[in-house]
């Protein structure tokens, strides 16, 4: 099951055409953990959520990755 975080990250991703490569390297991170964070095969830790949230300009929050975020959208 997709977290809430992995929805929102994709969704900014398209909205701001960019790839993988160009939105890992905004944050700091290897374009493979995008792509697992937005497939729902890994979340971030916190200081990549961070990272995420930050570049972002908070459109993906830190909390939005957390199994309870998960529950709630469900």
């Amino acid at each position: 099951m997709l977290t809430r975080g992995a929805r929102l990250l994709r969704r900014w991703r398209d909205r701001n055409k960019l790839s993988q490569p160009e939105a890992a390297a905004l944050f700091g991170l290897n374009f493979m953990q995008v792509s697992r964070f937005e497939r729902g095969c890994g979340v971030p830790g916190r200081v990549n959520s961070i990272k995420i949230e930050s570049a972002t300009g908070g459109a993906v929050p830190v909390e939005s990755w957390s199994v309870a975020a998960v529950r709630k959208a469900g």
